[in-house]
């Protein structure tokens, strides 16, 4: 049975949107960890605010899927690949901020 474009499409929008974030930060960090100028500050507090909104919007939208695409068995493979990935996102950027805080917050 043919699977429904607009399935393939979700599944695969989730899963570029996850390893383009996760690239993006890692990326970030490496290359610049302690930004001086205004325009790197600037990317960097859109980049630290956007990881911190896709940790709750990438769940949403896993169970938005799961919702949708309601019991249809053939998606269930496809919708645990996805919230693999969103897990994967979630467990390194909060490990990423609890280091931060650990490391560089002064109580």
């Amino acid at each position: 049975m043919r699977k429904n474009l607009s399935y393939r499409l979700s599944h695969v929008f989730i899963r570029l949107l996850s390893v383009f974030t996760t690239l993006t930060f890692a990326i970030v960090l490496i290359a610049d960890p302690h930004p001086r100028t205004p325009s790197a500050l600037a990317r960097l507090r859109l980049i630290v605010y956007w990881s911190l909104l896709s940790i709750i919007f990438f769940p949403l939208y896993i169970v938005f899927e799961r919702l949708w695409m309601g019991k249809n068995v053939s998606e269930d493979r496809a919708i645990t690949v996805d919230a693999v990935f969103v897990i994967l996102w979630i467990i390194l950027a909060l490990s990423i901020f609890l280091y931060g805080l650990t490391q560089y917050a002064t109580l």
